[in-house]
């Protein structure tokens, strides 16, 4: 009688260019466990499904994304400058200011804006 395999052996290939997925392997202790474990959280989470073909369905309530570069005013003289967001060198209290609070006591919670984006991201990641 032929007897049955106790594994599964499986190959991947990953392009050269994938730097952050050859670092990701790299960090890991046994990279067929880490594999195995995200399978499984896969599955848990969205069942028996080919993951590289499953369909992407947009966020309801796409993130606003502001841009870090600032405008070229001599490219559109026109459009009017965003003042919503503070510019870093016009903000004077930032030199004078001193916080009566030490930094190991401060808990920082993400802005509305900074969830929206995460579960954004989260979203179209399956996660």
């Amino acid at each position: 009688m032929a007897e049955t395999a106790s594994t599964r052996k499986v190959q991947i290939t990953v392009p050269v260019a994938d730097v952050s997925v050859i670092e990701w392997l790299d960090a890991q202790y046994s990279t067929a466990e880490s594999i195995r474990r995200l399978i499984r959280e896969s599955v848990a989470r969205e069942g028996f499904v080919d993951v590289a073909n499953r369909p992407v369905t947009p966020p309801a309530h796409p993130a606003a994304v502001t841009p870090d570069v600032p405008l070229d005013r001599s490219a559109a003289p026109d459009v009017p400058l965003d003042r919503s967001i503070p510019d870093v060198a016009d903000d004077p209290a930032d030199e004078t200011e001193v916080d009566p609070e030490p930094a190991a006591k401060k808990t920082r919670r993400p802005t509305a804006a900074a969830t929206a984006a995460s579960n954004t991201i989260d979203d179209l990641l399956g996660l």
